[in-house]
């Protein structure tokens, strides 16, 4: 009798150890399985749905661990599932209201592609004053005239003021037919030392200008400023200018698409007595960009000019304070009247276009046209007036339309699962009976 109950409480010792085995085992299969079945269905579409959708930028914080054990793996696992639905919902909520904005400004800008808003922009060119470049001309005309005329701190000239900085200064010279006549300028600017892509330093710029006359019985004339950041004046032309940067080793810069950009300023439209627009036109090395909001526009694939008045004067030629202030003819003209001070000015983009540069040579065409006085050559010969100033910049102007960006970050989650505590057990061969 004693024998079996020594048997039977071996036994019972063993199922015991077994079954306490079993448990331990179940527990940790069943936490590991829980662990590795984690939801991330709705957040991985949420990314999905995000990298669909043109303009999001994705970022990926990474992924991060989560330690479980055997205990508490249940309400890690629903933590970790709660925070990938937040993400989804976060991501596909943001992703909503970033298509219902960009709708809204493709609306504005009637879904133009030559279109863009200054924060779009990834300027690496950099072209600032260069009070110190030296200058020199070669000219290929008949009895052409040239006078030069230095310009020092709040000194004006063609009724525009230049900032120049107190103690610098800088010099405009002038070339002047007295009869209508093409003829050709070469500006070699040297000694540069503000000027820059991406990061490498600009010191030379070729300008080659051929100045061809708009009507019969007038002269015509260009003037060019020592700092070519100030641009160029011309009277009773058009004018074709070609660009060529080089580097300090006398290398030329290559611009390369979407990372070099001109801002082209001061593009008037005026009406009444004046009635003509100026305009600029890209033949080669740049494509032609309208700015968000802007008056200027692009024209026939590769010109900017304002198709409506953008241009109030008080006094000039007899006009009114304002030539065409219906905003049927001229949107937001009162918004943004007195535009035309200068690239310091915060509604400069209302008169304003871009070139984006591409290649080593930029060539374009600047002059005026217009409706009333163009079409004949005597209707030219009577212009009021029949100039225009030229200037550029890369600081692009800030719009006050902009295009509307997201950035979205997201992050996966890793639970880990502890080892489980070792498992204890025993054999009962101690247990003799006799």
């Amino acid at each position: 009798m004693f024998k079996l109950y020594i048997f039977d409480e071996v036994n019972q010792d063993y199922k015991s150890q077994v079954t306490n085995i079993n448990n331990k085992v179940k527990q940790y299969q069943d936490a590991k399985q829980a662990v590795s079945s984690i939801n991330n269905s709705n957040l991985d579409s949420a990314i999905r749905n995000a990298q669909s959708t043109p303009g999001v930028k994705l970022i990926d914080d990474g992924t991060q661990n989560v330690i479980a054990n055997v205990n508490n793996y249940a309400d890690k696992k629903a933590t970790v599932e709660r925070d990938n639905q937040q993400q989804a919902d976060n991501i596909n909520a943001q992703v909503q209201q970033y298509r219902s904005d960009l709708q809204n400004y493709l609306n504005k800008i009637n879904n133009n592609s030559s279109v863009v808003s200054s924060n779009e922009i990834i300027q690496n060119l950099t072209l600032a004053n260069e009070w110190d470049a030296k200058v020199s001309y070669q000219v290929t005309g008949n009895n052409i005239k040239q006078s030069s005329q230095i310009l020092k701190t709040g000194d004006t000239t063609y009724g525009h003021g230049i900032d120049i900085l107190q103690g610098k200064q800088i010099t405009v010279t002038n070339f002047i037919s007295d009869t209508p006549q093409t003829f050709k300028v070469t500006a070699t600017f040297t000694g540069l030392k503000n000027s820059s892509y991406q990061g490498r330093k600009i010191t030379k710029l070729v300008e080659i200008y051929t100045i061809t006359p708009n009507t019969s019985a007038r002269g015509n004339s260009l003037g060019i400023y020592s700092d070519p950041t100030n641009g160029f004046e011309e009277v009773n032309s058009k004018v074709n200018i070609s660009y060529e940067f080089y580097y300090e080793d006398g290398t030329p810069v290559n611009f390369e698409k979407g990372t070099a950009y001109l801002a082209l300023g001061s593009l008037n439209n005026y009406q009444n007595g004046q009635d003509h627009y100026e305009y600029a036109k890209v033949i080669s090395g740049g494509k032609a960009l309208g700015l968000a909001g802007s008056s200027v526009s692009v024209h026939n694939g590769n010109t900017l000019y304002s198709t409506y008045p953008n241009t109030a004067r008080e006094s000039e030629y007899g006009a009114d304070s304002h030539y065409n202030t219906n905003p049927q003819h001229s949107p937001d003209f009162d918004k943004y009247y007195g535009w035309d001070t200068g690239w310091v000015n915060s509604k400069a983009f209302y008169g304003s276009g871009l070139v984006s540069l591409e290649g080593s040579k930029y060539t374009f065409e600047v002059g005026v046209d217009g409706e009333k006085y163009f079409a004949t050559d005597e209707l030219r010969n009577n212009l009021p007036a029949n100039h225009l100033w030229y200037n550029m910049a890369t600081v692009i102007p800030k719009t006050d339309i902009q295009k509307p960006k997201l950035t979205v970050h997201y992050h996966h989650t890793n639970v880990e699962l502890q080892q489980p505590e070792a498992v204890h057990y025993h054999l009962d061969s101690s247990k003799k009976c006799s």
